[in-house]
């Protein structure tokens, strides 16, 4: 029976690492290509210079992620502590849905910004770049680590370093996706871009809701393995 039990675990754990591989695809496109030159572009053309009386050169945003980074992972990580301490655990599955809704988000503050821009025909402030780049490094931080430890527990034992080369390729996938969006840049206006990016992402929010339920029996049925 053990033998039994641990075989239908891992053809459920497969059949949910493939739709994780799939949501991987996607997510890479509205989220791993979170800051594109497309967006660098965008603070070139459309933007004002200066914040605050500041003057803000293009290429300073490049830094930009790094700090936010750094600013925003304990903010995470604290408010999950305080989740769990009174008795709100969030599910690994619910946080990476969560972070696939800020890459939604991102998307749709730069389609608000290029709205505003050809509505007034003048620059908006770069403002809207630094909430863009915000919403997308909360998404980052919860999407990836959390999408690479579910792979792993997902994933045969005997093919966990293969089903992680998989995740990579997927997010590869991802980027082309979004890399194919981004050619578009001088065809389609920017807010239609922008739109179609974030409805990228949402589309991936639409495929982790379907694929949640076999992705949750998979866990329950590995570890009941495990015990057996």
């Amino acid at each position: 029976m053990g033998d039994v039990a641990r075989g239908a675990a891992a053809r459920a754990r497969l059949r949910s690492a493939v739709d994780g591989f799939r949501d991987a695809a996607l997510s890479g496109s509205g989220t791993a290509n979170g800051r594109p030159r497309i967006i660098q572009a965008e603070h070139q053309q459309r933007r004002r210079r200066s914040l605050l009386g500041y003057s803000v050169p293009p290429s300073s945003l490049l830094g930009l992620p790094g700090l936010l980074v750094l600013g925003i992972q304990p903010l995470l990580s604290r408010t999950q502590s305080a989740l769990s301490r009174r008795g709100h655990r969030l599910s690994p599955l619910l946080r990476i849905g969560i972070g696939l809704l800020f890459g939604v988000v991102a998307y749709l503050i730069m389609v608000i910004a290029a709205l505003r821009q050809a509505g007034s025909h003048g620059l908006v402030s770069p403002a809207w770049l630094v909430a863009c780049f915000t919403a997308l490094t909360v998404a980052e931080l919860l999407v990836y680590p959390l999408g690479m430890s579910l792979m792993t527990r997902l994933s045969p034992q005997t093919a966990t370093a293969v089903a992680m080369g998989l995740w990579l390729v997927s997010l590869a996938g991802g980027h082309w996706l979004a890399g194919e969006v981004a050619s578009r840049w001088t065809l389609w206006s920017h807010a239609k871009l922008f739109a179609v990016l974030a409805a990228l992402a949402l589309a991936t929010v639409v495929v982790l809701a379907l694929a949640a339920r076999p992705i949750r029996r998979a866990l329950a049925d590995n570890k009941h393995a495990d015990k057996a």
